[in-house]
């Protein structure tokens, strides 16, 4: 009983042209499904819908988010809306009062910052005076600065002489240490040399070694050598192993012999041999299955078999390729099961509905999901 439609307070009074609230719900341009729906649950004016809800139209029979998206946008082209919560009316109107408060805030700031601007302008009258006066005490002691200028400069030529003693002294210095440094380079060099010698004495001594690693036959040298750069490394030749048993595996073959194919922006199906058995025609098309192919003309779907001829006609909005001798197609919103000859087997009753496997599908009706029984049609919720 909570998702039965309830018709909404009549005592409300939408805002709106009274003349146009008055009129036949027909006039808005309704899809002739969305129409139906609503007047079947008394929704006849104009009126009616401004005073739902948008919550009160999803406990329509049959009213999906798509259909109360088309009766907003009809709604709204002429001006009207449906009956806003006390909870989103309750925001507009704070909205409202802080868009007040913001506008009186900054009249406020706009009459404080004046004030502020006529006093800094009162206090600058006072400093260009003062400043005037303060010129001439300047002049008199530039005469004074000049004078202790001259006695810095002074004292700046003699440090300069001072650094650069110091400067020639610290360069002496460095080119006895780099002197030392060369000495102690080469006295290393000289100790290392022995060492490599011996090295090599042991290399001849003790030729490389050949050794197996994952069952593939690698030059492996002790003593830290290096590999034989003319042999291939462990990866390349994975790689050519792999390479090669790609070519050998057999091609993919399709069980029913024939191969969908794009063209021209079109589908068709042709041999394993690359004959051309169905001109491609079609918007889309499906592989075939237990016989019969699904495909797409004109933005409706129907059923072909491998000699390209119609079999179920091509009327439905959507449709699944045959399991188990049923398919499901949907048609004015509706999905249902028919058979290979285009008969109802089970009515287009079902809000979505998949394909059978081991003769039960899943299937949504009034909003709720359940297993349905391909024999008997029984439903058992989820």
């Amino acid at each position: 009983m909570a998702n039965k439609f309830i018709k909404p307070n009549q005592d409300y009074m939408p805002d709106g042209d009274k003349e146009v609230l008055q009129k036949d719900i027909a006039e808005l341009g309704l899809s002739d499904y969305t129409l139906s729906k609503l007047k079947n649950v008394g929704l006849e004016k104009i009126i009616d819908l401004a005073r739902c809800q948008m919550k009160h139209l999803y406990k329509v029979p049959g009213m999906n988010k798509k259909n109360i998206f088309e009766v907003l946008k009809k709604m709204q082209n002429i001006g009207l809306d449906f009956k806003r919560s006390q909870v989103a009316a309750t925001v507009i109107e704070d909205n409202q009062v802080k868009k007040d408060t913001e506008v009186i805030a900054s009249n406020t700031t706009a009459k404080q910052d004046k004030k502020d601007n006529n006093l800094k302008n009162k206090e600058n009258k006072k400093d260009n005076t003062f400043n005037k006066k303060n010129k001439d005490k300047n002049q008199l002691s530039s005469s004074e600065n000049q004078n202790k200028q001259n006695n810095n400069n002074k004292l700046d030529k003699k440090n300069k002489q001072d650094k650069k003693v110091n400067f020639d002294t610290k360069q002496n210095i460095n080119k006895q240490n780099e002197d030392i440094k060369k000495v102690n380079v080469q006295a290393k060099q000289n100790n290392n040399e022995q060492p490599k010698q011996i090295k090599q004495d042991n290399q001849k001594q003790n030729p490389p070694q050949r050794m197996k690693v994952n069952s593939y036959d690698l030059d492996s040298f002790i003593n830290d050598t290096a590999p034989n750069s003319g042999s291939k490394t462990l990866k390349q030749e994975r790689e050519e192993k792999i390479a090669k048993a790609i070519k050998e595996l057999p091609p993919i073959k399709n069980a029913d012999g024939l191969y969908k194919f794009y063209r021209h922006g079109k589908w068709g199906y042709k041999t394993e041999s690359g004959k051309v058995v169905i001109e491609p025609t079609y918007s889309e098309a499906f592989n075939f299955k237990e016989g019969l192919a699904c495909v797409e003309l004109n933005e409706r779907c129907g059923f072909i078999n491998k000699q390209g001829e119609v079999i179920i006609p091509i009327q439905y909005d959507t449709a699944c390729s045959f399991s188990e001798g049923l398919a499901s197609v949907t048609k004015d919103d509706k999905c249902g099961y028919i058979d290979k000859e285009g008969n109802i087997v089970f009515d287009f009753i079902y809000e979505a509905a998949t394909s059978f496997e081991n003769d039960i599908a899943l299937v949504k009706k009034d909003g709720k999901w359940g297993y349905m029984d391909r024999k008997t049609g029984e439903i058992r919720l989820r």
